[in-house]
């Protein structure tokens, strides 16, 4: 499971990395990057030299590729059984290619229910209104609150809401507000080509405004977030480098662990532990605190059986890399054995997610929350 790099002139080892995977059967050189096959797989991987990182996974056309070259910009790849030679031309591949679509029906309910004894007045429920985007397809979406009166808003980073209001709630009663959603949910991959990166210097003056700032959890100007981010990035400009290096941070030094609340980076520093959305606050402080642009996203987590309930949600990190735009990040996926596992925290989405809330930070509507939100007086 390793690849190995030798003296020419004795055949000696010189040093190793990982392998990508446990089923390595190619291996080829070019413009300053390993490719790698995986029979067992079927895939081609580019790989960093240096760190051994995996940057991009593709799979290939045909089954069981045994063997690989370089050369005019392209990778040729050969295979065991269906003996043939397939080109894998760089120039084009696109940033973004959707693997599998699935058809999905969603229902999700917000309730608040009054345990008494008081009245509840000026109930408000907040949620957030899915809409299409790279991952997902939103065919359509009903919102309704029996008893409640409707209306729309947004907040300061844009994201729609649907807003149920109640006058009053008396004791033992409930009130909710429910969407329906039918939604073509993808799995999603994201080729990036560092070559194709831009300078930081061309990241949009808008996204800066709203993705660069401090927000009170990430305390990008924290002397111990400042130091973390400065030594984990050292001279390195390209923004895509940079999100692997604070990627490869976060992962090694964090353990998931579901207790407590949402700290803020200083304290994530010390405490080594959290959850999805713990991992998600570090990773937007030290990518902001080295100069990329980074937000959040929040979803439901959709298990895909004709009959299901689940009550599980999950958020994760958007990096904006100039010259290729928003791609996915998910820290969480960085607990794997192999680089490769590893590596589908970078540009990848499965088919089980449904995006409901997009965010910088602290909204104005559901503050550090996702997918929905309850105020009320009492």
């Amino acid at each position: 499971d390793e690849l190995m790099q030798v003296d020419p002139k004795d055949g000696t080892a010189v040093r190793k990395i990982a392998a990508p995977y446990k089923a390595t059967a190619g291996l080829a050189f070019g413009d300053g990057y390993l490719w790698v096959t995986d029979r067992k797989r079927d895939r081609l991987y580019m790989v960093q030299p240096k760190s051994g990182w995996v940057l991009n996974s593709l799979r290939v056309k045909k089954p069981y590729p045994s063997g690989a070259a370089f050369g005019d910009g392209a990778i040729w790849i050969t295979d065991y059984e269906p003996d043939t030679i397939t080109e894998v031309r760089l120039e084009e591949l696109t940033p973004m290619r959707v693997l599998k679509t699935r058809e999905q029906k969603v229902v999700f309910t917000h309730r608040v229910s009054n345990g008494g004894p008081s009245e509840v007045t000026d109930l408000s429920i907040w949620l957030a209104e899915p809409e299409s985007r790279p991952g997902q397809k939103v065919v359509s979406a009903e919102v309704a609150a029996p008893d409640g009166k409707l209306s729309s808003a947004k907040d300061r980073f844009g994201q729609a809401f649907r807003l149920a209001r109640f006058d009053s709630l008396s004791p033992g009663r409930s009130a909710e507000v429910t969407l329906t959603a039918r939604v073509d949910v993808q799995a999603v991959s994201w080729f990036v080509d560092p070559a194709k990166v831009k300078p930081l210097a061309k990241i949009p003056e808008e996204v800066r405004r709203l993705y660069l700032v401090d927000e009170e959890k990430y305390l990008i100007n924290d002397p111990l977030v400042k130091k973390t981010a400065k030594e984990i990035v050292g001279r390195e400009a390209n923004a895509f480098f940079i999100l692997q290096r604070v990627f490869d941070y976060v992962t090694e030094n964090m353990s998931y662990k579901l207790s407590g609340g949402w700290n803020a980076a200083p304290f994530l520093l010390k405490r080594k532990t959290g959850s999805c959305s713990e991992y998600t606050i570090l990773t937007i402080a030290l990518l902001r605190a080295a100069g990329v642009p980074a937000r959040y996203v929040g979803s439901y987590v959709i298990r895909g059986e004709d009959a299901s309930v689940d009550y599980v949600f999950h958020r994760w990190v958007e990096a904006y890399i100039p010259g290729i735009g928003w791609i996915p990040v998910d820290p969480n996926k960085g607990d794997a054995d192999y680089p490769a596992d590893r590596a589908r925290g970078i540009g990848s989405l499965d088919a089980r997610f449904l995006v409901t809330t997009v965010s910088g930070g602290d909204s104005d509507v559901l503050a550090w929350q996702y997918n929905s939100q309850a105020k009320w007086s009492h």
